[in-house]
């Protein structure tokens, strides 16, 4: 999934930025064939439950000269959600967890990236998920890939509180801190 070449991915969305992206940036298209979020957390009764969620799309900009100045808007198709127990994944699209059919969506905008090393960065933006925006900064790795062309290949992980986003369904025997990683890949394209 993660390819060769280090680039920097999901960076700074500042107010006009997300319209036109920074001179001299790429633009890439996300390949919702190729991208996955998926989330842990436990316990659930005896062992960590686990999922994920496809149907993602998004666009962002990159600038190999300014990866600071990189652009990343993304939005996932929360109706996708899926668990590793069958029997839970009504129940976690339900009212009682993500109330997918009054929210289904979830989307993650950057607003700021500091570059951590050679093709890593942490990266600050808004993540709306349930409804609600906070916060987040996600650790991201990026890499170009040796047999897709101009495509990028990146992983982003983060942990939120899924209390913060008013999905506290099943409190306490689930546990309220939420593992996230994306993997992805991205084509030149707008």
């Amino acid at each position: 999934m993660l390819m060769s070449r280090p680039l920097i991915w999901l960076p700074v969305v500042l107010a006009f930025a997300s319209l036109a992206g920074p001179v001299g940036a790429d633009a890439y298209r996300l390949d919702s064939s190729h991208t996955v979020a998926s989330f842990r957390c436990g316990p659930f009764g005896f062992g960590a439950q686990a999922g994920h969620v496809t149907g993602a799309h998004g666009t962002m900009t990159f600038d190999p000269a300014r990866p600071e100045d990189s652009v990343v808007d993304v939005t996932l198709d929360m109706t996708t959600l899926r668990t590793d127990w069958k029997g839970f994944d009504g129940q976690a699209r339900g009212p009682d967890f993500l109330d997918v059919d009054r929210f289904p969506t979830a989307s993650f905008k950057s607003r700021h990236v500091e570059v951590t090393s050679d093709g890593t960065a942490e990266v600050t933006g808004d993540l709306t998920l349930h409804g609600v925006t906070h916060e987040v900064v996600m650790t991201v790795v990026v890499r170009r890939s040796a047999d897709r062309g101009d495509g990028l290949g990146f992983s982003a992980s983060t942990r939120i509180r899924r209390s913060d986003f008013g999905v506290d369904g099943r409190t306490p025997f689930l546990n309220d801190t939420i593992e996230l990683r994306i993997k992805a890949e991205a084509q030149p394209g707008s």
